[in-house]
């Protein structure tokens, strides 16, 4: 990290203080300028007023250049013994950001003629590297070909000589040019945020008037030193220098490459921890994040409502762990003009549009349209750029699997495998910034990955359990029942994945294998009434409705509304007889005023009914064909008055939309605080929920062993396959 007067880049110096004119040229002549908090004044200003000003001029232009001695002292005392500035480089690759610190110090240092000695290590550092800066597959920041040719300009205008052939400087300028005649996307609103967002690299040629429209609050433009530096040289703002002067006193010279932009940092590395599934070893400090963020949230604070990205991640974070916000906070990005406007959209961003559109699935009402809208006009562009063949291989799988999967049909532990899997040790490309490597990120992946085997572990022991309970209990010689462990203790391990509980999840896999097997025995045909009835004196309910199913099965009967249906598809579905027993083993009470509140009664239906709906949308087919009643040839007939394949597809589509808003009733109640259940016990229902969802989206489950066989194995059985990530290329020093 380098000073913000000469501007950052990652957490290195992105510009040198010569950049743009350290000081204004009427300066260098011993005369101040007359200036104003405007700026340079024009024309003729008498008495008073004329005093005043040339006073502000000198005391701008002395606070310029304490800072700025401060700057080259840093820099003196920070080059590395490879003759670079920035991150170390001893210990990475040789980087965009690297060559464009270390150059933008030469220039800092030629501009104060100061440390030659360091300007010719500088300078044969570039020369050595200087193939990086070309190199395409270099993680480079935005705009880094505008910057760095900026500098190449200055530095030669200087009459500094960097030891490269002329050739590689022309592809630079060329890089330069695709980059500003690029094809992007958005609106002219959208080039002109962007034009601003990387003023540095224009120097005089630029609009500094039109650049100040973006200046926050803070003082800075887009809370990016190195844009603040640059306008703070151009425009004689005070604001600006302010700004710059706060960060080099709060960071003692090195400052980031954006800031503040502490809490999108944070929340990513919140997101990171939840994704890797280590979430849980840092509930503390995620709270305290939370708790900040939420605070920003409620004071309506720039950082967080300004940038579109990070306004997405606060509001999903916030929102699944239980803060009272509303999505009014998110309507001035209901329209896609939002982002078309923005400089994200002028980038295309990817990686916004995917936080946009996931935001957009936490929704705690059906009719929320601004959570909506921004989910239909976000899927829309990121169907277009799947089209558009224009997507890296890494990130058109992850949109594809983005839209195919809904959040609410991914089971956690599936999910962190892949993440961990698939997981960036560089980090997310930030868009002042575009160094490879974070420390933090290696630990987190090193924790996930030992978390996630020690976990298998536990899981192997406890499936070598269940696989003998089940031959004690001669499970597996019932011919007409779907007696597979693997998958049944899948289920459990899928959600309920922390080591510690490793009782709660053999309950749950006893009882989902007593519930499957009694859901078996009445489907079977070859079972007698007789044989049914003695079922049903031994358990009650769920019998005695899949008992009422079985008799309008061999009567024939078709209910007469889908009320009639669902009271007793409730009861028969039994998918809340998954979720109870294990309550109890999770090491938190419940009363039994508890259990017969009405919070835990809405659970309890909207889990059954989800798991009814999804489960007829599936299976529908094989059903019709056993002559049994199921909600969607109920729907086709009720609507249509038939079963055509066309009224049965029509028909299919309104039970799932059901099945979509039990589930969006479903998220409200389990997001939302202040009732008497427990979280972690909500948690158990809506991971239930995330079960059926996911073993129905296609077919039944157990219909497709294949698939179900090799989730389970990536769960307890195979251990991971990481992919090494692609490190910057190494280039000699």
């Amino acid at each position: 990290m380098l000073p913000s007067s000469i501007c950052s880049m990652g957490q290195i110096p992105r510009i040198s203080p010569h950049s743009y004119g350290m000081l204004p040229k009427q300066m260098s002549k011993g005369h101040p300028p007359m200036i104003t908090r405007g700026g340079v004044e024009k024309g003729e200003v008498g008495g008073n007023v004329q005093s005043l000003q040339v006073m502000h001029g000198w005391l701008w232009c002395q606070s310029v250049v304490l800072l700025k001695l401060h700057c080259i002292e840093w820099i003196l005392q920070n080059q590395h013994d490879d003759g670079s500035w920035g991150i170390n480089s001893s210990s990475l690759s040789v980087n965009k950001d690297i060559l464009l610190s270390t150059l933008a110090c030469v220039v800092a240092l030629k501009k104060w003629n100061a440390g030659s000695y360091h300007i010719r290590r500088g300078l044969n550092f570039v020369g050595r590297n200087f193939s990086v800066a070309t190199d395409v597959q270099n993680i480079a920041h935005v705009g880094f070909n505008i910057t760095f040719s900026g500098l190449i300009t200055l530095a030669s205008g200087m009459g500094l000589q960097l030891p490269v052939w002329q050739t590689d400087i022309d592809e630079i300028f060329h890089l330069r040019k695709i980059e500003l005649e690029r094809d992007a996307g958005g609106t002219i609103s959208a080039r002109k945020a962007f034009m601003a967002y990387v003023a540095e690299g224009f120097g005089n040629l630029q609009d500094w008037d039109q650049v100040m429209a973006y200046q926050r609050k803070n003082g800075s433009l887009f809370n990016s030193p190195s844009t603040t530096a640059a306008a703070a040289i151009h425009s004689f703002n005070d604001r600006t220098l302010n700004y710059l002067d706060s960060l080099t006193n709060k960071f003692g010279g090195p400052v980031p490459a954006m800031y503040p932009q502490n809490i999108y940092s944070q929340l990513c590395t919140v997101d990171a921890l939840e994704r890797t599934g280590i979430s849980q070893k840092f509930a503390g400090e995620i709270r305290d994040i939370l708790d900040t963020t939420y605070r920003s949230w409620l004071h309506n604070e720039e950082e967080v409502m300004l940038d579109i990205p990070t306004c997405a991640i606060a509001f999903r974070l916030l929102r699944t762990h239980g803060y009272d916000i509303t999505s009014d906070e998110m309507a001035h990005f209901s329209e896609q003009s939002s982002f078309d406007d923005s400089i994200h959209g002028y980038l295309n961003d990817t990686k916004t549009l995917l936080e946009l559109f996931k935001t957009s699935q936490i929704r705690f009402s059906c009719e929320d349209l601004v959570l909506e809208n921004i989910g239909t006009w976000s899927a829309k562009l990121l169907k277009q750029q799947l089209l558009s063949n224009k997507l890296s291989t890494s990130a058109q799988s992850e949109v594809e699997y983005v839209i195919k999967f809904p959040l609410h049909s991914t089971l956690d532990r599936l999910e962190h495998r892949r993440n961990i899997e698939q997981f960036k040790v560089e980090g997310s490309k930030v868009l002042k910034s575009g160094y490879c490597g974070s420390h933090s990120n290696e630990e987190i992946l090193a924790l996930a990955v030992d978390y996630f085997h020690s976990s298998q572990s536990v899981y192997q022991q406890e499936l070598k359990y269940f696989e003998s309970w089940v031959k004690q209990c001669r499970l597996d010689e019932l011919k007409f029942a779907r007696v597979m462990p693997l998958i049944v203790h899948f289920i459990s391990t899928a959600t309920m994945f922390a080591p510690e509980l490793a009782d709660a999840r053999m309950v749950l896999c006893q009882t989902s294998l007593l519930v499957t097997v009694y859901d078996d025995f009445f489907d079977c045909p070859e079972t007698s009434r007789e044989e049914k009835e003695n079922y049903i004196a031994l358990i009650e309910n769920s019998a005695k409705a899949m008992m009422v199913e079985a008799d309008w099965t061999a009567t024939m009967y078709i209910p007469a509304t889908m009320e009639e249906y669902m009271s007793n598809a409730e009861v028969s579905a039994a998918f809340a007889s998954f979720v109870c027993p294990p309550l109890y083993f999770l090491g938190l009470k419940l009363s039994e005023e508890d259990v017969k509140s009405h919070e835990y009664t809405q659970l309890l239906k909207f889990t059954n009914v989800i798991g009814r709906l999804q489960n007829d949308s599936q299976t529908y087919r094989k059903e019709i064909l056993a002559g049994k009643v199921n909600s969607v040839l109920l729907r086709a007939l009720i609507d249509s008055g038939n079963t055509s394949p066309e009224s049965i597809e029509a028909a299919k589509d309104m039970v799932n939309s059901d099945a979509e808003s039990s589930m969006v009733e479903m998220r409200s109640l389990v997001f939302s605080e202040g009732g008497p259940i427990p979280r972690p016990c909500k948690d158990r229902f809506w991971e239930m929920c995330k079960i059926v969802f996911y073993f129905y989206r296609e077919d039944d489950a157990y219909l497709t062993p294949k698939e179900m066989m090799s989730s389970a194995r990536a769960v307890i059985l195979d251990p991971l396959r990481l992919i090494p990530p692609p490190s910057c290329p190494e280039t000699s020093s």
